[in-house]
C-alpha cells in the first residue's frame, strides 16, 4: 500500500468537503465558506397512549431552528470580499440620513436575494444543495486585525436572515 496521502483520502469516510456560497444579488460571485451553520429541523411531538399499550409519540408540528445562517470566510482568498460586497448591501438594508435621526426602510422585495449554499466533495461532485429564499444581510463583521498573529488569516463572519429554505 502507498504511503501518498491521496491514497489515504480517498479511503477516509472523512473527506473534507468545500462549501460554496451563490448569491445572484452579488453578480453571482461565487463565494468558498470556511465554516456555516446550518438551520436544524425536527417535529414537536406529543406522547399518547392507546389501550394500555407504551407510550408512543405523536408528531404535530415541523420545527425548524430559526430563521437566520452565519457563515465565516477567509477574506484573503477571495478575489472579491465577502465582507465589502455584503456590507454594501447591508447599507441598503436601512438607509441612513447622516445630517437628520431619521431611517428609510425601502420596499422588503428591493433587499432580499435568494441564495444557495453547495457541498461538494473533492473531486466536484455536490453532496447537497440548500437553498435559502428572501434572504438579507443581518451582521457583517471581521476578524480582529492583529500584528503579532504571524501564522493567521483574516476572517468575516456574516449572518443572513431568510425566510425558509428546501435541500436538495
Amino acid at each position: 500500500m502507498s504511503n501518498d496521502i491521496s491514497d489515504l483520502m480517498k479511503l477516509s469516510p472523512l473527506r473534507s468537503n468545500r462549501f460554496s456560497l451563490t448569491i445572484p444579488r452579488l453578480t453571482n460571485v461565487k463565494y468558498t465558506i470556511e465554516s456555516v451553520d446550518l438551520p436544524d429541523s425536527g417535529v414537536s411531538t406529543f406522547p399518547a397512549q392507546f389501550d394500555n399499550k407504551s407510550p408512543t409519540l405523536i408528531p404535530y408540528a415541523a420545527n425548524y431552528g430559526g430563521n437566520s445562517i452565519s457563515m465565516v470566510f477567509r477574506e484573503n482568498e477571495e478575489k472579491n470580499s465577502p465582507y465589502l460586497s455584503v456590507l454594501e448591501w447591508l447599507d441598503k438594508v436601512i438607509i441612513r440620513d447622516h445630517g437628520k435621526r431619521t431611517y428609510q426602510i425601502p420596499y422588503f422585495s428591493d433587499i432580499v436575494s435568494d441564495m444557495s449554499i453547495t457541498c461538494e466533495t473533492t473531486n466536484n461532485k455536490q453532496v447537497y444543495k440548500i437553498d435559502f429564499i428572501d434572504c438579507y444581510p443581518i451582521s457583517a463583521k471581521l476578524s480582529s486585525l492583529d500584528m503579532n498573529a504571524r501564522d493567521a488569516y483574516v476572517t468575516s463572519t456574516i449572518v443572513m436572515s431568510f425566510a425558509e429554505f428546501t435541500v436538495s
